[in-house]
């Protein structure tokens, strides 16, 4: 009887942990129920340079304070040369360079139409780089875009997939990790 109540128990744990997303989340897709995050990668001429834009939306409880997009077969072409990620850490490091480099600020207008085309950080509606003391609040939605070209000596195109890992840092301390994929469009 005792081993019925204590499999029973531990059904109950592993299910709770799945319903909110504290198993799963490490290798699921998107909406796994912390974040729910999209891409979109244009390549204006079918091939070579492309802009790609994350967005991140906080569905969890707590506000997020910093957002790292780790790029999979792609690098970053204006702020830091091999650069392979895009965002900043809780305590606002990015990891695309600094403004004047191809990094726009927060509140600066970004010329996105065609290349050479400016990184956009992650920001908050202040506006105001996400970190610790700067969050996203939740139920919020933020993007950031980045001028990215591929890792190697051929060109992105147009119809292929490109993966990347996105992790997120949230005010209880907690950090949330997901694959995502995107499908290079013009």
């Amino acid at each position: 009887m005792l081993l019925l109540i204590a499999m029973a128990v531990a059904s109950a744990i592993v299910v709770y942990a799945f319903v909110t997303g504290l198993i799963g989340g490490l290798s699921s897709g998107v909406g796994s129920g912390m974040i729910t995050a999209t891409a979109s990668l244009t390549i204006p001429f079918g091939s070579g340079a492309a802009l790609l834009v994350v967005s991140v939306t906080d569905d969890s409880n707590s506000p997020i304070t910093g957002i790292q997009v780790t790029y999979g077969g792609f690098e970053d072409s204006v702020a830091l040369a091999g650069g392979k990620c895009l965002g900043q850490t809780p305590g606002g490091l990015s990891c695309t360079g600094v403004a004047g480099s191809g990094l726009t600020a927060c509140g600066a207008s970004a010329e996105v139409a065609g290349p050479p085309f400016k990184s956009v950080p992650f920001c908050n509606s202040t506006p105001a780089a996400i970190a610790t003391g700067t969050p996203l609040p939740v139920g919020r939605e933020d993007s950031a875009a980045d001028n990215v070209v591929t890792s190697t000596a051929a060109p992105l195109v147009t119809g292929t997939t490109y993966a990347m890992t996105i992790t997120v840092d949230f005010a209880n301390g907690g950090t949330h990790t997901q694959a995502l994929s995107v499908k290079a469009h013009l």
